[in-house]
């Protein structure tokens, strides 16, 4: 009957045992999932606010080749993520191009990392409220965020990572073949995805060999020798050499894979030609700084409230450290005695004993190996050590759970604390609609609307090439060309005017250049902006105020005369022909009213004269100076209504935007204006009107007087207004 009771008794505790078990972990298991979807919708909220970057259009373009080219390139000395260029080529087939679609792999991505952080963080701390407050960081992290929302590989690399190092330390603690396997398999992918991710199986192996010396010198401890004696039961001598065997063999084998990167990598990282001209040489010091503002609260525009939020996350880090490394003096080997001698263990538990190690290392050894590569190559970006980052949420984790059990009102200040500097960065920064990557959409956007048949568009530096293509719609008889790298840092003047104006130089036969910089990128390249301030400044006209957007700015040049010739570079067809004086100095010689062109290929270019409305009406006009004259003059254009009213559409400018004055100019020189007006009016027939005066003056027109459309006009105070015979016609627009 006792024995009985006591039974039941037992069996009773060990279903309330499991019952409270089975809560707990129904708790967790549900506080991840809304985690994991609260992660999903803000990685997804703005996803196509940004403009693709350069480097977002480039893995478009490349993805997009052919498959038997991307094979062929796998191995590409200087490729870096072949993998992921290989997966965004079906990727791309299945979900298309837009802007969204190409950043979607990412956003999923990004959201899985945030219950494997968790299972990680709770396997690390033997911790559930630390898995948590880590899976929580890496949800509102505006870091973790902003490249979730990135088209490249760096959150994939972040997810097959972290895999690894759970998959590791899973492996380690059971010595499954089946984990070993798994480990071996995400590793060997994450190096194809990104390069730098050999650096957490060097995390990796360097905690295996810390780990293995600690055991050793636990069971000397155990034992009451200073030296590490040898274990001899059977048994655990088998467990001992499995574990190992299995450990060293799967290090081993990630090495195979690595052999073909580390081959066609080795030369390029050898010669420091990577990057070179793209990066900047950065200090350990700014390195690490950099590092702490952007896994903490990535960019808030203050730059003193982004360092102060910094601080926060630093903090929470450092304690973090110092709680995992107490517990690592509180559980190291000591010397036993003979009444408690300490058993010998084969393989390494996870506890705050070799958490503190792991955590360390998976911290600090990618930073400092990738500073010490940067010594060679000066190539650093903070999104290169996204990978190091989840030792980073996960001490600052830990710091902020041993404040909750022990000094709870602090942690509540330093959870509100870091919740309101992550919160300030997402919506200053992450979810501005403001521009905050190079804003190729718009600027590219603006330039389809001034675009005119015979342009031609250079791009500087030519990599950038890509994201005009990519948001570029080209229209007929536009060209677009890049300068070669050799050319374009004024040590080869003679071959740099060749490629331009030769006979057959890109310019020849264009009118008009636009030039499409990137400031930063192009100043790296051409320190001293020698083809933009030294050849096209002597060579050409500016006819526009330079375009300024977000890391891209564009420049509209007119080339003065037909390059290695005397002759005025007027168009071949100059359909309507004047001989008006504008005042005594000025002739108006001709214009050209100039087709809108299309944005795409199906679309119907518009005749000359005729525009649509909300779009752009397209003018040349030809002067010539034919007495000297040292004042500076103004030409006002505008559109009246079939009444010769005033429609508000008027357009006074000097010429070229007075870049080129009328008082700069020569006798007998001609210059081509070019006038851009924009139409915002309702259907119908208008006239254009010109007239003329002196800067500042918009009263004191100039008299008109000569030759147009068969009729003579005489010298006359009160002929000041040149309406030209070529109706314009606004159509309504299109859809």
């Amino acid at each position: 009957m006792i024995l009985s009771t006591r039974k039941n008794k037992n069996t009773s505790d060990q279903a309330a045992a499991f019952r409270l078990i089975g809560r707990r972990l129904s708790v967790a298991g549900l506080a991840v999932a809304a985690l994991t979807v609260l992660a999903f919708l803000m990685r997804r909220k703005g996803l196509a606010t940004q403009s693709l970057w350069f480097d977002e259009a480039d893995l478009v373009a490349r993805a997009q080749r052919d498959l038997g080219v991307l094979l062929s390139e796998m191995l590409k000395p200087g490729e870096n993520g072949p993998l992921y260029t290989l997966f965004m080529h079906f990727w791309l087939l299945l979900a298309g191009t837009g802007e969204a679609a190409v950043r979607t792999p990412s956003l999923l991505a990004g959201t899985a990392v945030v219950p494997l952080i968790y299972l990680l963080a709770k396997k690390i701390s033997r911790n559930s409220l630390v898995g948590l407050i880590a899976a929580g960081l890496v949800t509102v992290s505006p870091y973790q965020v902003w490249y979730s929302q990135d088209a490249k590989m760096y959150p994939l690399a972040l997810l097959l990572t972290l895999a690894s190092v759970y998959f590791f330390l899973t492996a380690l603690e059971n010595n499954r073949k089946g984990w070993w396997a798994a480990y071996v398999v995400l590793t060997t992918l994450s190096f194809y995805v990104h390069l730098m991710s050999v650096l957490i199986v060097a995390v990796e192996v360097s905690y295996f060999l810390v780990t293995a010396w600690w055991l050793q010198r636990r069971r000397a401890a155990a034992s009451g020798e200073d030296k590490p004696i040898q274990v001899r039961p059977a048994l655990i001598q088998r467990i001992k050499a499995a574990f190992r065997r299995r450990a060293v063999i799967a290090l081993s084998l990630l090495t195979l894979p690595y052999l073909p990167i580390a081959l066609w990598q080795a030369p390029t990282l050898m010669s420091g030609e990577i990057g070179k001209t793209w990066f900047q040489p950065v200090g350990l010091p700014d390195m690490l700084g950099t590092l702490g503002r952007r896994f903490g609260v990535n960019r808030i525009p203050d730059g003193f409230w982004e360092a102060v939020g910094a601080l926060v996350y630093a903090g929470l880090v450092l304690l973090g450290l110092i709680v995992a490394w107490r517990a690592y003096r509180a559980n190291r080997p000591k010397a036993a005695t003979a009444a408690q001698p300490e058993p010998a263990q084969t393989v390494p538990a996870q506890s705050g004993t070799d958490a503190a190690w792991l955590l360390t290392l998976y911290l600090v050894l990618p930073i400092l190996a990738f500073y010490i590569l940067t010594m060679r190559i000066p190539f650093f970006a903070e999104r290169y050590l996204l990978i190091a980052s989840p030792a980073y949420y996960i001490l600052a984790a830990w710091g902020l759970a041993w404040l909750a059990l022990r000094i709870w009102p602090a942690a509540l200040v330093a959870g509100a604390a870091a919740l309101v500097f992550a919160g300030v960065a997402l919506f200053s920064f992450n979810y501005s609609e403001a521009p905050q990557k190079e804003d190729w959409r718009e600027s590219l956007r603006w330039l389809q609307t001034q675009l005119r048949a015979g342009d031609e568009i250079i791009v500087m530096p030519g990599y950038l090439k890509t994201a005009v293509d990519y948001y570029l719609k080209v229209p007929p008889g536009v060209s677009v060309f890049t300068i070669p790298q050799h050319l374009i840092d004024g040590s080869n003047d003679p071959d740099l005017d060749a490629y331009l104006s030769a006979e057959k130089g890109i310019i020849r036969g264009h009118e008009r250049a636009w030039m499409v910089v990137s400031p930063e990128h192009y100043k790296q390249d051409d320190p001293k902006e020698y083809v933009r301030k030294t050849w096209f400044d002597n060579n050409t006209w500016m006819f526009h105020d330079p375009k300024v957007f977000v890391g891209v700015t564009i420049y509209g040049y007119t080339f003065k005369q037909i390059p290695g010739t005397n002759a005025d570079y007027y168009p071949r067809l100059r359909d309507h022909r004047t001989a008006i004086n504008f005042g005594t100095s000025l002739r108006l010689e001709g214009f050209d009213v100039i087709p809108t062109a299309s944005t795409d290929s199906t679309e119907q270019i518009l005749p000359a004269g005729q525009v649509s409305y909300d779009s752009q009406l397209h003018l040349t006009f030809y002067w010539r100076k034919i007495a000297a004259d040292n004042r500076d003059y103004e030409f006002k254009v505008r559109l009246l209504d079939k009444d010769g009213r005033d429609t508000g559409t008027n357009y006074p400018a000097q010429p070229l935007s007075g870049y080129f004055p009328t008082s700069k100019w020569k006798v007998r020189e001609a210059v081509r204006d070019y006038r851009d007006l924009y139409i915002h009016l309702p259907p119908g027939q208008y006239q254009l009107e010109v007239t003329a005066y002196p800067k500042d003056q918009p009263q004191a027109l100039l008299p008109v007087s000569g030759t147009y459309n068969g009729q003579t006009l005489e010298l006359s105070p009160g002929n000041t207004a040149l309406k030209l015979a070529f109706p314009i016609t606004v159509v309504a627009a299109p859809g």
